[in-house]
């Protein structure tokens, strides 16, 4: 089956196949999921990531900049 991109698929019924890491990630942001691919995008397994704060891939010097992002939308939700 080829890649194929979000926009070609049935957004509701067909899963997305992508050569992308798939990270899901609580609004607390804590890592839930952790495919195949962000073990090799990363270089973490998904034992050392899920239950992790998603610090682990975000670099220290963009973190503060990070986390009020993510403030921002979790409160326009």
């Amino acid at each position: 089956m080829p890649n194929l991109s979000f926009a070609e698929t049935d957004q509701k019924n067909s899963p997305i196949i992508c050569d992308d890491a798939i990270v899901r990630v609580h609004r607390s942001g804590i890592i839930e999921l952790w495919d195949d691919n962000a073990v090799q995008m990363f270089g973490f397994a998904a034992e050392e990531a899920i239950g992790k704060s998603l610090d682990l891939i975000i670099p220290e010097k963009l973190r503060e900049r990070h986390w009020k992002g993510w403030s921002y939308v979790v409160e326009q939700e």
